[in-house]
């Protein structure tokens, strides 16, 4: 068994350093629970994520609930979307501007 696909060993090995998220194996990073369960306390492992999750509305729409810090790490398709925008707004309207910014980007 590969150790990078060991969710205790990884959880382990990312708490120490969370930069070793991105050894990470493929399987491990599109594991929406486990995703989630680590970016409760760091938020920080979004980043070395691969695109299709992050790009997934089920799974922002969880992750925005639990942590909405997460938003900095979304794709650009769902930062545009109405849903996700009225999210962000609600949960602190300083928000806006990190939406308007967007917005602003994509209709120029």
């Amino acid at each position: 068994k590969n150790l990078l696909d060991d969710k205790e060993f990884v959880l382990t090995f990312i708490n120490q350093n969370i930069e070793r998220a991105k050894y990470m194996s493929s399987k491990l990073k599109q594991d929406e629970e486990f995703i989630l369960s680590i970016s409760k306390d760091n938020i920080e492992v979004l980043k070395y994520l691969s695109t299709p999750l992050l790009d997934d509305k089920k799974f922002v729409l969880k992750l925005l609930e639990q942590n909405i810090k997460g938003a900095e790490y979304i794709s650009s398709k769902l930062k545009r979307d109405e849903e996700i925008i009225l999210i962000l707004i609600k949960a602190d309207i300083s928000n806006l501007s990190f939406v308007s910014s967007f917005l602003f980007k994509y209709l120029s």
